[in-house]
């Protein structure tokens, strides 16, 4: 998992091929905003920890903590 502060999304890298995939958020729009993958927005995610299934995202211009549930495809 990759925090793009610049594009305001959370990627995944394919360890298989290098590709990269944008799994969180939308580099069109950022913001502060909840729901699934598609529509949850960012504001500079930076920092990464995964727990449990759970993705947590440290945004530096929110100066949040954010939490991805990884199986239910949702950002609180």
């Amino acid at each position: 998992y990759i925090g793009d502060t610049a594009n305001d999304v959370i990627r995944i890298t394919n360890i298989l091929d290098g590709n990269l995939t944008t799994l969180v958020g939308n580099k069109l729009s950022q913001g502060l905003v909840d729901g699934n993958f598609t529509s949850a927005r960012f504001n500079a995610p930076s920092t990464l920890v995964l727990d449990n299934g759970f993705l947590y995202v440290g945004e530096i211009q929110n100066q949040v903590i954010r939490k991805i549930d990884l199986l239910q495809g949702f950002l609180f």
